[in-house]
């Protein structure tokens, strides 16, 4: 089972904010190189994955906003293998209120960007947010500076600053996306010291030098059993990161440069997050019916009255 847990739908580029204008895109003809994440475009790339998670986002400061009903809304689509995430920024929405209309909606978990909303994660809001989705067993994704520029104060995002949040809601499963980066050895370091904190790959699996690195770092902290994997689609399909993770040990290929095993590649791309999460289960998409074909009458009886009647053989 392979469970994506770092996608997007939204229905323009633009739902991103000020960020779509320094963002970098290809011209060319795969629509996730556009940043295209329309429904049709993820169902699509999501074909390699059983499940994914989808978030959504809001950050007032930053002008970016995926609405909790768009994610529904991409979730009622797929429920057999979609989960949604709602984007909350909680100097703007009322913490209570946010998650209030997340599980309204069918929503699993909550999503925030303390750096692009210019808030400190142990803001007093930002700590009531954490203690409600505790009580409602609903995972916070904590997204990092880099989608937004020079806007989003970076500071915001460095790992030990999670170290009292871990501790003081030690049932709230937190992930840091990109692997903490670019300070992938905090990140793993806190990690190992929280069994509630974990991370993903997305972004790094765009960069195979670098997720080579972290993947040698985590194994170093004894951190890998709490790395999830995720594409960060559409910044990366699912396929091209699978691929990308497996191949990572070609940087080591005629040197002393150490391994990351096959099976421990394997455990993270194929690690259940949503039983590591603690998330409910999607439905099981009921079986179709089976189609039973008409058989054709056919009156044997002549047949039968031939193959009995004396000299009818040769």
């Amino acid at each position: 089972m392979i469970v994506d847990v770092h996608t997007h739908v939204w229905s323009a580029p633009t739902r991103l904010g000020r960020a779509i204008d320094r963002l970098v895109t290809r011209p060319d003809d795969e629509p996730w190189n556009r940043l295209e994440a329309d429904t049709l475009t993820h169902d699509q790339a999501m074909e390699p994955v059983q499940y994914a998670f989808v978030h959504g986002l809001q950050c007032q400061r930053a002008e970016a906003l995926v609405t909790h009903e768009h994610v529904a809304e991409a979730v009622r689509r797929h429920p057999h293998r979609l989960i949604g995430f709602g984007g909350v920024d909680p100097l703007e929405t009322d913490p209570d209120e946010g998650v209030d209309r997340a599980i309204a909606l069918g929503l699993s978990g909550i999503t925030i960007c303390p750096s692009a909303a210019g808030m400190h994660p142990c803001h007093s809001r930002a700590m009531r947010l954490y203690e409600r989705c505790e009580r409602e067993r609903m995972p916070i994704f904590v997204f990092g500076a880099a989608l937004f520029g020079p806007e989003a104060e970076m500071a915001y995002d460095r790992p030990e600053l999670y170290d009292e949040v871990a501790r003081s809601f030690g049932d709230l499963k937190i992930v840091l996306t990109r692997m903490g980066r670019p300070w992938i050895e905090a990140a793993m370091a806190l990690i190992t010291r929280h069994r509630n904190v974990f991370a993903d790959t997305s972004e790094l699996v765009t960069q195979p030098w670098q997720l080579y690195h972290a993947l040698v770092l985590a194994g170093d902290y004894g951190a890998l059993p709490q790395l999830l994997y995720g594409s960060g689609f559409p910044f990366c399909t699912p396929r091209r990161a699978i691929q990308n993770i497996y191949s990572i040990n070609r940087f080591t290929q005629g040197t002393n440069l150490p391994n990351v095993s096959t099976q421990e590649l394997r455990n993270v791309v194929e690690r259940d997050a949503i039983a590591c999460l603690g998330i409910a289960p999607p439905p099981r998409a009921e079986a179709p019916e089976p189609v039973i074909e008409p058989v054709e009458q056919v009156d044997i009886s002549k047949d039968v009255a031939t193959a009995t009647t004396p000299g009818a053989a040769s």
